[in-house]
């Protein structure tokens, strides 16, 4: 009889931590980003998708934001898509960048770089996000972008 009753609450919490574990694993699947080249789209299990165009380079007229003796500046259009049944808030949406494995600045011109917008389902949302870099900085390219709470997704490619 002892042995019931200290082995049955044993087995209730075991029962319970394989189904929070299994949970847990669950909610991580859905949240997994991953690796695509840049132009591509990724989607998220959630139907929540993404893309980031081929980089352009982008003229900035103010020196003070680009020096144009030292820096130059390039712009992405990132979209989401939203494919879930749940509005998305863009600005859970972020997006960062590296050149050769060093981190860019992101420029904001006249406030296009805050995007408060929400998504509803079925729709989508396009806006630009601008970089500088140092003019002589080339090479591989990453641009991570994470929506919502989700793991961030790597956009490669080259930049020269």
């Amino acid at each position: 009889m002892l042995a019931i009753l200290v082995g049955l609450p044993l087995v209730l919490i075991g029962s319970c931590v394989a189904l929070i574990g299994a949970s847990a694993e669950k909610v991580q699947e859905e949240r997994a980003g991953g690796t695509v080249a840049l132009g591509e789209a990724f989607s998220y299990k959630s139907g929540l998708g993404l893309s980031v165009s081929v980089p352009v380079p982008h003229a900035v007229d103010n020196r003070f934001i680009v020096d144009p003796d030292t820096e130059r500046a390039f712009a992405v259009t990132v979209k989401v898509f939203n494919g879930t049944d749940h509005p998305v808030a863009a600005a859970l949406v972020t997006v960062n960048a590296t050149v050769a494995s060093r981190p860019v600045e992101r420029i904001v011109l006249d406030g296009t770089g805050l995007v408060t917008q929400d998504v509803a389902p079925g729709q989508a949302l396009e806006y630009p996000a601008r970089f500088k870099a140092p003019k002589d900085l080339t090479g591989p390219l990453q641009i991570a972008v994470t929506a919502e709470f989700n793991e961030p997704v790597f956009f490669t490619g080259q930049i020269t």
